[in-house]
C-alpha cells in the first residue's frame, strides 16, 4: 500500500444522462498496481433530494451538464 496515495475522499456527482459522469469517474480512478484505488457507488433504493447543507458533509461536489442544455443549466444555477 502506499501511504502518499492512501486517501478516500467523499464526492457527490450528479448529472443528467449522457452529460459525462462516467467518463469523470473514469479519469481520476485508478485500480491495481502498487497502489490501490476505489470507485464506490452506491444506490440504496431512495431518493434523496439535494439539500444546501449537504455541501459541508462532501469533499467536493461536481455537476455535469450539457451546455446545450440550457433549460438545466438554467435550473442548476436556480439551486446555488
Amino acid at each position: 500500500m502506499c501511504s502518499d496515495y492512501d486517501k478516500h475522499f467523499r464526492l457527490l456527482i450528479c448529472g443528467g444522462s449522457g452529460t459525462g459522469k462516467s467518463t469523470l469517474i473514469s479519469t481520476f480512478s485508478f485500480e491495481g498496481g502498487d497502489c490501490e484505488g476505489n470507485t464506490v457507488l452506491r444506490l440504496d433504493g431512495e431518493t434523496i433530494r439535494w439539500k444546501p447543507e449537504f455541501s459541508a458533509e462532501l469533499d467536493a461536489i461536481a455537476v455535469v451538464f450539457s451546455t446545450n442544455d440550457i433549460e438545466v443549466s438554467h435550473n442548476f444555477f436556480k439551486i446555488f
